[in-house]
């Protein structure tokens, strides 16, 4: 924050507990991996997070305001809820991904009860609940029976001289070898819809001469992600780079021509604001997206995006193929969008405005 010294205390991380195997379907002559747990999940972040507590305590009694990002699959909200009530320091809770995914076994069913507890009475404490998107007001208002006045929005910002079409590289697009270039960028996990997106590739070969699909990230969807790849017999239309340097990302974006959204509608990004759409959009890229995986102000048909009405690779390949044959639209929803984000979504905007929320959170405790 601008003018204000921020301690930022962290567990440690869920990875530092898991151990790196080998893929056990692997395809032939492809390299995959994948984490695999060496403890329990939950045990071992619950004893990460009370290992913090001992450093956030002593810390908050110098603080204004405590920060906390609420996920319902951890205790970082509960940590926090507890250093408020000790420090007597007002709580402002950051909320994202607030729809769990479904447990699996008793054991997940058990730990799970005992998290949304937790949740429940940290959210209670905390004197303002700040949510991604508008849509997401009214559903954790309800979920958590939060009154209205203590839930508010703070959407995700991104760096505009950082993702930027400047960044664009002719040298980059020579080495990727293609005139058409699709990007999905983030982790691979099953409700962003890569699958769909590769089930739609084959028909836009058929559609679109010299395509390149890039694929950055790492994620559980992985191994299965590459099987897809092998049997539609695209390998060599779409590459899998994995984890890439976060200095390169912007030039990978600007390079492209279009940006895959989520293509999945899913209770996880319905409402939202994802970091990786804004940077798409602020790197000039197309954004391409379904309808409701996000939210419906940000991705607006035709003006700041292109939005199938379904998770149907032929949908998408149709509107993929106008993004990439229709030059004039897409120069101007690029354009549109870009104005958009450096409008609303740039870090300046965004923490000018979560500097005066904060500001009257700490004021409001005061008095």
């Amino acid at each position: 924050m601008r003018g204000n010294t921020v301690n930022l205390l962290l567990p440690n991380s869920v990875y530092g507990h898991m151990a790196l195997r080998s893929a056990s379907t692997r395809p032939v002559g492809i390299a995959a991996s994948y984490y695999g747990p060496r403890l329990s999940r939950f045990l071992a972040e619950t004893v990460s997070y009370v290992f913090l507590l001992r450093k956030a305590i002593p810390a908050a009694f110098r603080a204004h305001v405590i920060l906390s990002h609420h996920h319902p699959s951890r205790l970082a909200v509960f940590c926090a809820a507890v250093t408020s009530v000790v420090s007597h320091r007002p709580m402002v809770a950051r909320a994202d991904d607030i729809v769990a995914g479904k447990p699996r076994g008793a054991r997940e069913n058990i730990a799970g009860f005992v998290l949304r507890v937790c949740i429940k009475w940290s959210l209670k404490k905390a004197q303002l609940v700040l949510v991604n998107g508008d849509e997401l007001v009214e559903v954790i208002q309800r979920m958590y029976r939060l009154s209205k006045d203590v839930v508010g929005v703070s959407r995700n910002g991104v760096d505009t001289e950082r993702f930027s079409p400047k960044r664009r590289s002719e040298d980059l697009r020579a080495g990727i070898g293609s005139r058409h270039i699709l990007v999905f960028s983030g982790a691979l996990y099953a409700n962003r819809g890569v699958d769909v997106l590769l089930n739609a590739v084959p028909l836009l070969r058929e559609r679109v001469a010299d395509l390149k699909v890039l694929i950055l990230g790492d994620g559980p969807e992985l191994t299965r992600l590459l099987h897809l790849a092998r049997n539609l017999h695209i390998a060599d239309t779409a590459n899998f780079l994995g984890t890439v340097n976060p200095d390169l990302v912007p030039d990978y974006l600007a390079s492209s021509d279009v940006g895959i959204g989520p293509l999945r509608a899913s209770s996880v990004t319905v409402g939202t604001y994802p970091l990786k759409v804004l940077e798409y959009m602020a790197s000039g890229c197309v954004v391409v997206s379904v309808k409701d995986a996000l939210s419906r102000r940000l991705i607006v048909h035709s003006q700041t995006g292109l939005v199938t009405e379904s998770s149907d690779p032929r949908e998408l390949a149709e509107t993929i193929q106008a993004a990439l044959s229709d030059k004039e639209t897409s120069r101007r929803v690029s354009d549109n969008a870009r104005a958009l984000v450096e409008r609303s979504y740039s870090w300046d905007a965004v923490v000018t405005k979560l500097e005066t929320i904060l500001r009257s959170a700490v004021e409001n405790s005061s008095g």
